[in-house]
């Protein structure tokens, strides 16, 4: 296969990141947990698969800065312009950040303790993180 240039990697993940994005955001239409869920998993397994395609041409944090700008290409404009009504779905993009870190993490170490706590952490992230989050930013919040 044909090597390309850092760039050109840099802006290809990126553009995966974007499509994947743009393929899951349509879950929050029915819930918010499922979304989360489906987001985060897809995300890690983006993350892992990208670290250990293009790491001959990017390192691990470009790479996992690349997945993320593609995660907020859609979403962060939106924020900026209406923060406060955003608060509520904000733990779903804090989520899949935390899941593209802990899939690059885990493709760096490779040791069986790294993937279970990246499981456990998203399990604990997916659940009780995200119902003490819908808790506090209820639909009768003020913002």
């Amino acid at each position: 296969m044909k090597q390309i240039s850092s760039r050109t990697a840099f802006w290809l993940i990126t553009g995966m990141g974007f499509l994947l994005f743009a393929s899951t955001w349509w879950f929050m239409a029915f819930s918010g947990t499922t979304a989360t869920w489906v987001q985060s998993v897809c995300f890690f397994a983006l993350a892992h698969f990208c670290a250990a395609r293009y790491r001959d041409q990017l390192s691990l944090g470009m790479i996992g800065l690349a997945l993320i700008l593609g995660r907020l290409l859609l979403e962060l404009p939106v924020r900026i312009m209406d923060i406060r009504s955003g608060f509520a779905t904000l733990i779903v993009t804090f989520i899949c950040i935390l899941s593209i870190i802990l899939g690059i993490l885990c493709y760096k170490e490779k040791r069986p303790i790294v993937y279970a706590l990246s499981i456990v952490i998203g399990v604990v992230l997916n659940t009780f993180v995200l119902q003490q989050w819908a808790a506090i930013y209820s639909p009768n919040d003020p913002f």
